[in-house]
């Protein structure tokens, strides 16, 4: 959901997200390497700009919550970014 968005060059400004993500988590417990997989949902706040050529620069950050049971008691994680992308 964009706030203040700029209407000439379409979704753009402020925003918020729900994200999900997968990873594959490795895990020390008890002296022995494990790999765990776990899923996470979350909330991220960013900022969008788009130039004339359709040129994207966007930031990001955000908090996730793991729902799957961790053996080493992580229940969250961050979520921070930059991306550069072209509009078509």
């Amino acid at each position: 959901f964009y706030f203040l968005n700029r209407k000439d060059f379409g979704a753009s400004g402020v925003f918020v997200e729900i994200f999900s993500s997968l990873a594959s988590v490795a895990s020390d417990v008890y002296d022995s390497d494990q790999n765990e997989f776990q899923i996470s949902l979350g909330m991220s706040l960013g900022r969008k700009w788009v130039n004339r050529s359709g040129f994207t620069f966007e930031t990001f950050l955000g908090a996730g919550r793991y729902l799957l049971d961790s053996e080493d008691g992580n229940e969250a994680h961050a979520r921070i970014g930059i991306a550069i992308g072209k509009r078509f």
